[in-house]
């Protein structure tokens, strides 16, 4: 068990290493994202629920304005630095 735990900070590590948000995170958008003929604002609240490729996209679910799971580049959004 303590090798799982060991490899999960390792890859953490790894994570912030790269300057990538970590899964779980709480982020906001930088620009307004249409999606499918909707608008989420800048600043619209979302969580990081997959990283692609050590950062160069993100898979972020919105709850509101209304629910939306959105693929977004990191200039899109900028992580919460409450959370």
């Amino acid at each position: 068990m303590l090798g799982y735990h060991s490899n999960r900070i390792r890859e953490g590590l790894q994570m912030l290493s790269f300057g990538t948000i970590p899964e779980c995170s709480v982020v906001h958008t930088t620009k307004v994202i249409n999606v499918a003929g909707r608008t989420l604002p800048i600043g619209t609240q979302g969580a990081v629920v997959h990283v692609y490729a050590r950062g160069e996209a993100y898979e972020v679910e919105f709850v509101h304005p209304f629910p939306a799971v959105v693929t977004l580049c990191p200039r899109d959004i900028r992580a919460d630095a409450r959370h």
